[in-house]
């Protein structure tokens, strides 16, 4: 059974280095053979358990959770998420750099 890992991303677009992940920002494991098909950060699905409890994310931060790669970020005072496949953040961080652009 697969653990489920949030871990933030550094300034080469890296998780894990040779010592295992960089900065993990959550972890659970399943109990039993159940898959995570929706969850709530910091919030422990059913039938799941917590081997780390959840660290605070930060605004304007890269994060990544298997094949997806997310951030939140503040517009007009509201907090927004951008949520990226695994190819679409390479191309942006391919085109952009590490900064890439708010969505429009």
């Amino acid at each position: 059974m697969l653990s489920f890992v949030v871990a933030a991303i550094d300034e080469e677009g890296k998780y894990a280095d040779a010592n295992g992940v960089i900065q993990q920002m959550w972890l659970i494991q399943p109990i039993e053979d159940v898959a995570l098909k929706e969850f709530r950060y910091g919030t422990t699905p059913e039938k799941w358990r917590e081997v780390q409890p959840s660290l605070p994310l930060v605004l304007d931060t890269w994060y990544t959770s298997g094949l997806h790669f997310f951030r939140f970020y503040e517009i007009d005072s509201r907090v927004q998420s951008e949520v990226l496949h695994h190819g679409e953040y390479w191309e942006k961080r391919n085109r952009f750099g590490v900064q890439i652009p708010l969505p429009e």
